[in-house]
């Protein structure tokens, strides 16, 4: 687990200050007590999900998401071992840090206001016992809550680098040359008051 950390630390670092380039620059930041860890992180990193796809492949559980991922490298349509071992990675970090991170917004913001908790539990009170999601959709204290949290609370608060198209693009009445990284900041945008009037409430 501690490999995965690593990864992503130096992964939001290059994303957030790509002027630092290659990862040797990045490491020059880096006590010298965690250089060793930092230094192996990606190969044990990149063997932890090759063992994830394999135990997958070699599981009777058709239900879960690597065995499906598994299921279709079998077929040689769409994913090689390398596809597979990748989005194993993915779903590791992906599927976790930011899951967790938002839950415990979430919990935090729903008991800091009594008030929304008993909206919140009035409404879930009143779902029949054999809900679907279909129901879930039907309750907005609770859908508002979530969508909130996640604005303001998101678990990727970080750009999203693309690179502008060979011929250049005009955004937001600026001229971006071809080529150019450039991103939209989240954190920045979700409280944006011409988007979100109040933005911090």
């Amino acid at each position: 687990m501690l490999d995965i950390m690593y990864r992503i630390k130096i992964g939001t670092m290059t994303t957030e200050l790509p002027i630092l380039g290659p990862l040797s620059q990045v490491l020059r930041f880096v006590p010298k007590a965690m250089l060793p860890m930092v230094l192996h992180s990606n190969g044990t990193a990149i063997k932890e999900t090759e063992n994830s796809a394999a135990s997958a492949k070699a599981s009777d559980d058709s239900n879960t998401i690597f065995a499906g991922v598994a299921a279709e490298a079998e077929k040689g349509e769409m994913l090689d071992e390398e596809d597979v071992s990748t989005e194993a990675g993915v779903f590791t970090v992906a599927g976790t840090d930011t899951t967790a991170v938002t839950m415990t917004y979430l919990v935090w913001c729903v008991f800091s206001r009594p008030e929304l908790r008993e909206k919140i539990e009035g409404e879930v009170a009143g779902l029949p016992d054999s809900y679907t999601d279909v129901d879930l959709l039907e309750l907005p204290w609770l859908n508002g809550i979530i969508s909130e949290t996640l604005r303001l609370y998101g678990p990727i608060p970080s750009a999203l680098p693309r690179v502008a198209p060979p011929e250049g693009v005009i955004l937001g009445g600026l001229s971006i040359p071809g080529g150019t990284l450039i991103g939209t900041q989240s954190y920045t945008i979700h409280r944006d008051p011409d988007l979100f009037p109040k933005p911090l409430e």
